[in-house]
């Protein structure tokens, strides 16, 4: 019987077996490919520089009203505070001594106590609510002729104070306006129904740059 003659016996070379975990060499990159560059990153927008209040010697060419900074209000409610909280004290008071018949108003109890609550409520409501109705309508400029001053809410009125009258200024600012860093500039002048012409809410800066333009009367400043 014939068998199948050996690969060994006659010479031929046996493939060599397949190695499956050998590690295969990683593709090459291509030598012409360009470099990816990173983008730069956006810059953060810096924010503008803060506005210096005027000076005598840089007033705005054109002439405008100038509205009173807002920290304005709150020191005006906390002036108003000084007097309403005591007051409404005296109304609480009034109204407990009416209670025992130690202090009798000859009312009855319902109106006494009617009479307090709107007190005491008109009292808050002036020293918080007013002081902004009152801001929106205060204003000031100053021009090379005159200084004009907008107030009032129900009776609005302008006051306008002619600068070859002025006399003397003056910038004086309390303790509640220090701490807002707020001043009132006060304008005396000669020869008028007002003799005193008082601005108040102004920033302190603005206070003095107004006093020193008010008095250099050499030079035209206009706001």
């Amino acid at each position: 019987m014939d068998r199948d003659p050996d690969p060994t016996e006659s010479g031929a070379r046996l493939p060599e077996p397949l190695d499956l975990f050998a590690d295969e060499p990683l593709p090459s990159k291509p030598a012409d490919t360009a470099p990816v560059e990173a983008s730069p990153m956006p810059l953060a927008l810096e924010a503008p520089p803060p506005t210096e209040p005027p000076t005598p010697g840089g007033w705005p060419e054109d002439s405008q009203r100038h509205p009173l900074p807002d920290r304005a209000v709150g020191a005006h409610r906390i002036a108003n505070m000084v007097f309403a909280g005591p007051a409404s004290l005296v109304v609480c008071a009034v109204w407990v001594l009416h209670s025992l018949d130690i202090f009798a108003l000859g009312l009855d109890d319902l109106v006494v106590t009617l009479i307090g609550s709107v007190l005491i409520l008109f009292f808050l409501w002036r020293a918080l609510h007013w002081p902004a109705v009152t801001h929106r309508h205060r204003a000031w400029r100053l021009t090379p002729e005159v200084l004009d001053i907008w107030e009032g809410v129900l009776f609005r009125r302008v006051i306008s104070v002619p600068r070859t009258r002025v006399q003397h200024t003056e910038v004086a600012s309390g303790p509640i306006q220090r701490s807002h860093d707020l001043a009132t500039l006060s304008v005396y002048t000669a020869g008028e129904e007002l003799g005193e012409i008082a601005l108040h809410g102004l920033e302190v800066r603005t206070a003095d740059a107004i006093r020193d333009s008010l008095l250099n009367r050499e030079e035209d400043h206009v706001v």
